[in-house]
């Protein structure tokens, strides 16, 4: 389970993964399919690159201040986006520093799981 998880971080819900209140996968805070709700706006979680650094490594580099791992998240953003010839919207938030991540109630807190059906090799996603 570890080793599908680490694979699927992108794009499948982490309460499948965890015994624990669900974060939306990366895709969907990137693609938009994540769209916060009022019980995300309290705790400061909104779309965009804070959210993406967040959903990586939130419980280590998120809250209590920009962290240099995070700035250097940012710089690198940045550089990729300029390289690119990509704008950065200007209300885009790209630090995690105030995020207090995704609650009971989170619009990201999907009722998801990996339903095992033995007549194949691999589970189902079920929502």
């Amino acid at each position: 389970m570890k080793r599908s998880c680490a694979i699927t971080f992108e794009w499948i819900p982490a309460a499948v993964c965890r015994n624990w209140n669900s974060k939306p996968p990366m895709t969907w805070a990137i693609d938009g399919t994540w769209k916060p709700n009022s019980i995300d706006l309290v705790n400061n979680m909104k779309p965009g690159f804070g959210a993406i650094i967040y959903l990586i490594n939130g419980a280590i580099e998120c809250g209590g201040g920009e962290r240099p791992q995070v700035t250097n998240r940012i710089n690198a953003y940045k550089e990729f986006a300029r390289e690119l010839g990509v704008t950065i919207p200007s209300d885009e938030p790209l630090g995690c520093a105030n995020m207090r991540g995704f609650t009971e109630g989170s619009a990201a807190a999907v009722k998801a799981y990996l339903d095992k059906d033995y007549s194949y090799s691999n589970g189902k996603l079920v929502f």
